[in-house]
């Protein structure tokens, strides 16, 4: 009697995660990065394909209707070319007059945001603007700072070379 109890608690349990998961599931199926409707957007209205805007970067809040954005346009391929979109230089000459006169706008998850220029050399490291602990940004500026700062050991570096003597044997030399 008390296997048939545990047995059955045992499939009701595993019955009850399993339809929470399956739950789960479709309700985030919907959701997408923001970075990726910010690249389709960004395409969209540059009228160039969203495989050309690389390297996103951004900063600011939808809900405040504001991004800083910076990003990079390749060049088109053929079949874009053929297509008749713009080249990199004159699509990044186009989204630098939109952003300068506040007209760059695009629509996010219902928001109507205006993009501005993000500049990255400024800026902190990206790791850093995703967290709102102050002791959290210390590591990460502390973790960003040293993998930058790895110096680089010459005896690393230096690698066994195959030299011929006078004998015309081959002897490795460092």
């Amino acid at each position: 009697m008390f296997h048939k109890i545990f047995i059955i608690c045992f499939l009701l349990i595993f019955i009850s995660l399993y339809l929470y998961v399956v739950r789960e599931s479709f309700t985030n199926d919907n959701q997408t990065a923001i970075s990726t409707k910010l690249i389709s957007e960004i395409s969209r209205v540059l009228g160039i394909s969203s495989r050309r805007i690389t390297n996103i970067e951004y900063t600011g809040d939808i809900t405040k209707n504001a991004l800083q954005v910076s990003f990079v346009i390749l060049e088109p391929n053929l079949v874009e070319y053929t297509n008749k979109e713009m080249n990199a230089t004159d699509a990044a000459t186009q989204s630098t007059s939109l952003m300068s006169s506040n007209s760059f706008t695009v629509n996010i998850d219902g928001y109507s945001v205006s993009l501005s220029k993000y500049d990255t050399t400024s800026a902190t490291p990206a790791i850093i603007n995703y967290f709102n602990n102050n002791g959290l940004k210390d590591i990460a500026k502390y973790s960003y700072d040293k993998y930058v700062s790895v110096p680089n050991d010459a005896s690393l570096t230096s690698f066994y070379k195959l030299n011929i003597d006078s004998n015309y044997n081959i002897t490795p030399v460092l």
